[in-house]
């Protein structure tokens, strides 16, 4: 929940103090409030777009090439 009101633009200042002061000093130097800037809205918005664009391309691979044929075996 705090990563989405983090995309959101909304900061709790218990989860910063933790950041900010954690000594818990009391002090004119430690802000009562910070200004959020959302640098990292525009790159999770693109990832995000990506991977909803994303094609389902699954790819089998063997490793066994004698498996495939005594598979085809039991099918005659």
């Amino acid at each position: 929940m705090i990563n989405i009101n983090l995309i959101n633009g909304i900061l709790s200042m218990e989860d910063l103090s933790l950041i900010v002061n954690p000594s818990k000093l009391k002090g004119n130097f430690i802000p009562d409030n910070i200004q959020h800037y959302p640098i990292m809205n525009g790159k999770l918005n693109l990832l995000q777009g990506e991977e909803i664009n994303r094609g389902f391309n699954y790819r089998v691979i063997i490793t066994n090439p004698n498996g495939i044929s005594a598979i085809e075996e039991t099918k005659r």
